[in-house]
This record gives structure tokens, sequence and C-alpha cells, in this order.
């Protein structure tokens, strides 16, 4: 098992936003990287390793992550977003854990064949403060592994999003 806590406060931190330049008379999308102010972030991470049997891995992990700007300083960022969440930054989730699970099965002088699952979850995350928002959700992946008796090579079939999750990996709002 391991597992950490952590606190954080940071002046200046620098943010990606999305602006406009120039914001008059025709307002022209406009992404930067700018110094907040000052911002709070702490959390709480662990993971877990475990073999009950030789043959027989199971692993877990768990993540937490609670941030708060506290002055946006010169930016147009605020603690809150429009929609009433609390701001946290681009793909930044408030929880992320998974659990995997493996078991190796002896075939004498043929090898091993080792099935494989993992499921990972994240929480709702901002690709661009409250105009990209992807909602939490899971993935399941699984595999298959076969193993040559000496060890030297190995065959294995896998499958990622067996659920068929609808997920974005980024949003971009082109409206200033």
């Amino acid at each position: 098992l391991n597992a950490d806590v952590f606190y954080s406060t940071y002046t200046d931190q620098q943010l990606a936003v999305q602006d406009c330049l120039p914001c008059t008379p025709v307002r022209v999308p406009w992404f930067r990287t700018v110094n907040t102010g000052e911002s709070r972030i702490w959390g709480v991470e662990a993971e877990l390793n475990a073999r009950p049997l030789d043959e027989w891995k199971i692993e877990a992990s768990l993540g937490y992550i609670n941030y708060w700007l506290s002055d946006p300083g010169v930016t147009t960022l605020r603690a809150r977003l429009p929609n009433g969440d609390t701001y946290y930054p681009n793909r930044t989730p408030k929880w992320n854990y998974g659990v995997g699970t493996e078991y190796m099965i002896a075939l004498g002088d043929k090898g091993t064949l080792t099935p494989r699952a993992d499921w990972t979850y994240q929480s709702k995350i901002y690709f661009n403060n409250s105009a990209g928002i992807q909602e939490g959700y899971g993935l399941l992946n699984a595999r298959v592994t076969w193993a040559s008796p000496d060890d030297e090579w190995t065959v294995a079939l896998f499958g990622t999003n067996l659920t068929d999750e609808l997920y974005f990996d980024g949003k971009l709002a082109l409206q200033a």
C-alpha cells in the first residue's frame, strides 16, 4: 500500500484560458497561458498492489484533488463557474480511481495463460472553463496473454473500452 496526502499553495500559478484578442470591435477567440493570483490544492492518493496467491494479482488506485482559486489576479477566471461549479483547471478530475486483476494459469509445458481486466473512472473535467465539459465516465479494458514455456515471448489479445463508453479527449469552444 502506498498513500500520500498533499497540500499546496500557489502564487502566480500558470493556467490556460480562452480570451479574446482584440475584444472590440470583433471578438476573436484566443488561447493563452496566464498567471493567476493565488490558489490552493490539497488531496490524497493511494494505490494498492496485492498478491493473495502467487498466480493472482490485484491492483487498485484512488485519487482526490480539492482545488480552490482564492485570488484570480488579473485573469477573468473566478472561483466558481457560471453554472455554479467550483472552477478546476482544465483536464483535472476531482476524483479518479481504478481496479485491475489478473490470474496466471499454468499450462504445463505449453506456457502460461493470463487473463486480466481493468476498470478506471474519472469524474467530470473541464476543457475550457464551463464551455467544454466531459462528464465522469468509467472504462473497462481486458487482456489475455499467452507466454511461452521459456518466457522468451508472448502473444496477447486485448480490448479497450469494452462497454463502448462515449467520451471526449478534448473540446474546444471557438466562440468568444
